[in-house]
């Protein structure tokens, strides 16, 4: 039987939805600000000098993570010149082109009058309909040359691939040392006690995980 080609919007698709949004995003931690920010134009604690840019007010990102791809994420800011939101689509550390605008009022809707308005709720169907946006935006990249096909569905990891096996053995060894380290650290904090009695030899046991955590880093580079 003929092979039958996927579209290469179909194939985008597919690997961002196999994607979950991460909840640290940062702008999870201040959805509800940035909701009554984008329909009622209020000031908030979480949104101040600090994030105006010339003509742009940082709001946060969104980032998706898993199902074996790449690293993804928007960054979103009030674009104050235009007074819409633009979205910033990154792949891992390529960002792919030119901003994408849209309406305060696609924020803004989300909110429900009379309605319970969960934060994190209204965050996670943003971050959908902002996913969607991301498809399109993939697909206008790589037609431009801005990332290529192979690049953004290379499902390989870009830190690990390339060392030997005995380098990934080293690797091996240290994460074994951590582990032990944090389960030793567990024993001795984890169990309730009146009063609680923690022996002073964690603290070296927690100064060695923090030593080998850093040679981790240094093995695996950046």
């Amino acid at each position: 039987m003929p092979r039958v080609e996927i579209p290469i919007e179909e194939k985008v698709r597919i690997s961002l939805s196999r994607q979950t949004v991460l909840p640290d995003s940062s702008l999870r931690t201040r959805f509800g600000d940035v909701v009554r920010y984008c329909k009622f134009h209020e000031p908030s604690d979480t949104i101040g000098r600090d994030d105006v840019i010339g003509d742009e007010v940082k709001l946060g990102s969104i980032t998706y993570v898993g199902g074996y791809q790449r690293i993804r994420s928007v960054n979103v800011t009030h674009d104050l010149k235009n007074d819409t939101l633009s979205l910033q689509f990154n792949h891992e550390f390529t960002w792919l082109g030119v901003s994408y605008n849209i309406p305060l009022s696609i924020v803004g809707d989300l909110w429900v009058d009379g309605g319970e308005n969960n934060p994190d709720e209204l965050f996670y169907r943003f971050a959908e309909i902002v996913r969607d946006r991301f498809v399109e935006r993939v697909v206008v990249a790589i037609h431009r040359g801005k990332i290529s096909e192979k690049d953004f569905f290379d499902d390989t990891s870009r830190l690990f691939s390339a060392k030997s096996d005995d380098e990934i053995g080293s690797i091996i060894d240290e994460i074994n040392h951590v582990r032990d380290g944090l389960v030793d650290m567990l024993d001795f904090l984890d169990p309730p006690g009146e009063p609680r009695y923690i022996p002073a030899n964690i603290d070296y046991i927690w100064m060695d995980v923090v030593k080998k955590v850093e040679l981790l880093k240094a093995k695996i580079g950046n």
